[in-house]
C-alpha cells in the first residue's frame, strides 16, 4: 500500500544525500581518489537503504534498534575523536570508559525525556556531532579546544564569528556522511521501544541517583588524580587528544572552582604585607604625567619565535623608539584569544596563574570593586578615567566590570562617528584619534592629569580573508610565505604607523605625558608557519622560551626618563613598572609586586621563570615556592575575601 508520509521521508532523505554528495564531489575535485570512491559507495548504500523494503519483523526491528541504541555512545565517541584523527582503541581503557559513561548519560537523558530509543539516539548524535564540528573549527582558529569556561563566552564567539572562514574539509564531509548514514539506518529500523509509566518512573529515579553518584565521584573525590587524568594549561589540545574530547572538556569543568590557598588566614596576610606600607610613597614627592595605556589587539612581533625575511620592516617606528622609552618582552597567559585576561592582569596586578584553569575573571570572578590602576591614579587626582574599545561594549562583560575597576566612562563602537575601518573593524588610527579627542576634552575641564585605557580591535583574528581596505605592502620572502601571516603583518604595520602619529602628537604637548603600548596576545596563525620558523621545535608553546606567549611592550614619555630594556616581564607586573617609571605614588601591593618581580620576573597561567633563568611549571618544586605561596595568599585576600580585604594595602587613601 502506498504510504504518502513514508514516500515524502524517502524523497527528503534522497535529496539530502544527493546534495551532500554533490558538495563532497566538488570538494574532492583535486583531492584523494580513494576518499571520493568511499564517499560514492556510501552514497549508493544510503540510496539502497532509503528505498529498500525493511525485511524484518517488528520484533526484530526492536531488537536491532536496541542494539543500535547501545552502540550509539560508541559511535558518537568514534565520530568525535575522528575529527582529531584519534583512534579510540588507542585511548587508555580508564579514559575510554569515562568517555562512554559521560556520553551514555546524555543519551539516556534524552531517552528519559522522549521515551523513544529512535529519537533519543538521533538527537544525541546530532548534538554531539555539532559540538565536534564547533570544536574542530575552534581548534583551527585558536589552537585550543573548547574549554568549560568558554561557555560563558559564547556571545563573544558569536560576535566575531563573521570574521573567520568556515571552510569545509575532508574530515567534516566524511564524518557528516557517516552520521547521516547511521541516522538513516536508525530511521529505517524505526525502533519505538517505550517504557511503561511505572517502569519509566523507576528508571528515571535510578538514573538521577546514578548521575548524582557519578557527579560526586568525578568532582569530589581523587578519581581523576588517581587515574592520572588531567588537562594542562600548557597544551589543552594535547590533553584532549590523550583523554578524549568529551572527558577532556569535563575535566576542565573541575578546574572552575576557586579554593583558598593552602595556609590562608588573615594572620598570614597581615604578616606578608606588614613591611609594605603605602604611606611610604604617599609622603614622598611624586609626579603625575598624563597616562595613556593601550592594549593593542593581537599586536606582536613574530620574530621572537623564529627568523623570517620580509620585504620591509612591519614595525619600524616602534623598533627605533628608544629615547625616553622603556621596552621589552611581555609574557602573557594567553595565546590567540581570551583578551580580557591580559587586561585583567595588567590593570590589577593579579595573575591568572592562581585562578581556576582557563578562567576569564571578567566573566566569573569580579563582582565587587577591585583594586586597579584606575583607582590608584584617581586617588592622585587624575581625570578622564575612561576605557575605550571600538567594538561591542557588552563583550566580555566590560560594561559591568569596568566600573568595578574604577573607570568612570566607557567609549564603544557606538561613540565613533563614521570611523575608518580596516577589514571589518574600526582602525587603530581611529581608536588613537579618540584618545586625542578625549584628552583635548579633558583640557577644557582643567589641567589635572589625564588617564585613559584603550583596547583596540583592528588586528583581531580571522586572517584568512582578503579585504580591499588593507594594503599588502609587506611580503614574506623565501619559502616561508603564508597569506594569512602576510595579512597579519600588514595589520601590524598599520598599527605601527598609527602609533607613530599618536606619539608625534603628544611629543608636541607641553604637559608631561606617558604612553604605554602592549599587545594582548599573539595571533592564532597557521601551525605550519610557526613550525617553519621556530627555533629547534615544532611546539608553539615551547617550554623553554614560552615564545608563543611573548608580545612587545613600550613605555614612551615626552620628557626625560631612564631608558630600560626588559627581556622578561609578565603582564601582572606591568602597571607597577609603569608607576615606578613615572615616579607616581604606588600602593603597598605595587611595592609587593615589584619586589616579587625581582625574584620571579615572569609568572603566567602557563608557568614561571625564576631569576635563575629556569622555567618552572606551576606545580614544580622550585626555590620560589614560598614566594608564590605568599603571592597567592595576598591575591586571594584581594579578589575573594572581600569582607576582610586589607584595603589600605591595595588602595591609596581617597581612592573612592
Amino acid at each position: 500500500m502506498f504510504n504518502k508520509k513514508d514516500y515524502c521521508y524517502k524523497l527528503i532523505g534522497t535529496l539530502f544525500i544527493s546534495v551532500l554528495f554533490i558538495v563532497s564531489a566538488l570538494h574532492f575535485g583535486e583531492g584523494s581518489i580513494k576518499r571520493a570512491i568511499i564517499i560514492f559507495c556510501i552514497t549508493v548504500i544510503n540510496y539502497i537503504i532509503i528505498w529498500s523494503i525493511n525485511p524484518f519483523s517488528e520484533q526484530v526491528n526492536e531488537w536491532i534498534g536496541s542494539i543500535l541504541f547501545v552502540l550509539n555512545p560508541f559511535f558518537i565517541f568514534y565520530i568525535m575523536e575522528r575529527f582529531d584523527e584519534v583512534k579510540i582503541w588507542n585511548i587508555e581503557i580508564n579514559r575510554f570508559i569515562l568517555n562512554i559513561i559521560i556520553i551514555s548519560l546524555v543519551v539516556l537523558f534524552f531517552h528519559i525525556i522522549t521515551n523513544n530509543t529512535k529519537w533519543s539516539a538521533i538527537v544525541s548524535i546530532i548534538l554531539f556531532y555539532f559540538i565536534a564540528v564547533i570544536n574542530h573549527y575552534v581548534v583551527s582558529f585558536r589552537s585550543v579546544p573548547i574549554l568549560a569556561n568558554d561557555i560563558s563566552s559564547l556571545s563573544i564567539a558569536i560576535n566575531v564569528a563573521d570574521n573567520y572562514s568556515f571552510d569545509l574539509n575532508n574530515i567534516i564531509l566524511s564524518n557528516t556522511f557517516l552520521v547521516v548514514t547511521f541516522i538513516i539506518i536508525i530511521c529505517k529500523i524505526n525502533p519505538k521501544r517505550r517504557l511503561k509509566s511505572k517502569v519509566r518512573v523507576v528508571v528515571t529515579l535510578v538514573y538521577f541517583v546514578w548521575v548524582a553518584g557519578f557527579y560526586q565521584k568525578f568532582y569530589n573525590t581523587s578519581l581523576l588524580k588517581d587515574k592520572g587524568i588531567y588537562i594542562s594549561a600548557w597544551s589543552a589540545q594535547a590533553g584532549y587528544l590523550e583523554n578524549g574530547s568529551i572527558l577532556g572538556f569535563m575535566v576542565t569543568s573541575t578546574y572552575m572552582k576557586m579554593n583558598k590557598p593552602e595556609g590562608y588566614s588573615l594572620k598570614q596576610v597581615d604578616n606578608i604585607i606588614a613591611s609594605y606600607n603605602a604611606e611610604k610613597t604617599e609622603n614622598a614627592e611624586y609626579k603625575t604625567p598624563n597616562v595613556i595605556v593601550i592594549m593593542d589587539e593581537a599586536f606582536s612581533d613574530l620574530k621572537v619565535i623564529g627568523e623570517f625575511e620580509t620585504s620591509e620592516d612591519y614595525m619600524p617606528f616602534i623598533r627605533k623608539l628608544s629615547e625616553n622609552a622603556i621596552s621589552g618582552n611581555l609574557f602573557m597567559s594567553i595565546f590567540g584569544g581570551n583578551t580580557p585576561n591580559s587586561e585583567f592582569e595588567v590593570l590589577t596586578g593579579n595573575t591568572t596563574a592562581f585562578l581556576p584553569f582557563a578562567s576569564v575573571p571578567y566573566k566569573s570572578q569580579i563582582s565587587n570593586p577591585l583594586p586597579s590602576l584606575a583607582y590608584t591614579l584617581k586617588a592622585q587626582g587624575y581625570i578622564g578615567n575612561k576605557a575605550i574599545h571600538p567594538y561591542i561594549g557588552s563583550g566580555w562583560s566590560r560594561t559591568t566590570v569596568y566600573p568595578l575597576l574604577g573607570f568612570e566612562g566607557f567609549i564603544t563602537a557606538e561613540d565613533f562617528k563614521d570611523p575608518e575601518y580596516i577589514r571589518s573593524y574600526i582602525s587603530d588610527n581611529e581608536s588613537f584619534n579618540k584618545i586625542i579627542e578625549e584628552y583635548e576634552k579633558s583640557r577644557e575641564i582643567g589641567d589635572a592629569p589625564f588617564y585613559v585605557f584603550n583596547v583596540t580591535m583592528q588586528n583581531h583574528g580571522g586572517y584568512d580573508q582578503d579585504f580591499d581596505n588593507l594594503d599588502r605592502t609587506v611580503k614574506i620572502l623565501g619559502n616561508k610565505q603564508n597569506d594569512q601571516v602576510e595579512r597579519y603583518l600588514n595589520l601590524v604595520k598599520v598599527t605601527d604607523e598609527a602609533f607613530e602619529d599618536l606619539v608625534n602628537y603628544f611629543a608636541e604637548v607641553e604637559e608631561d605625558t606617558v604612553v604605554l603600548l602592549f599587545g594582548d596576545h599573539q595571533p592564532s596563525l597557521p601551525t605550519e608557519f610557526y613550525q617553519a620558523i621556530e627555533n629547534n621545535t615544532s611546539d608553539i608553546a615551547n617550554k623553554e622560551m614560552l615564545a608563543g606567549y611573548i608580545v612587545p611592550f613600550i613605555i614612551w614619555a615626552n620628557y626625560d626618563i631612564e631608558p630600560q630594556r626588559y627581556e622578561r616581564l609578565s603582564a601582572n607586573y606591568l602597571s607597577s613598572v609603569l608607576l615606578e617609571a613615572i615616579e607616581a605614588n604606588r600602593t603597598g601591593y605595587n611595592q609587593f609586586l615589584l619586589d616579587i618581580s625581582k625574584q620571579i620576573p615572569v609568572i603566567t597561567a602557563n608557568g614561571y621563570y625564576g631569576k635563575d633563568g629556569t622555567f618552572y611549571q606551576l606545580d614544580d618544586e622550585s626555590p620560589y615556592e614560598d614566594i608564590l605561596k605568599k603571592y597567592s595568599i595576598v591575591q586571594y585576600n584581594n579578589m575573594f575575601d572581600i569582607k576582610n580585604r586589607r584595603n589600605d594595602f591595595f588602595f591609596l587613601e581617597g581612592y573612592k
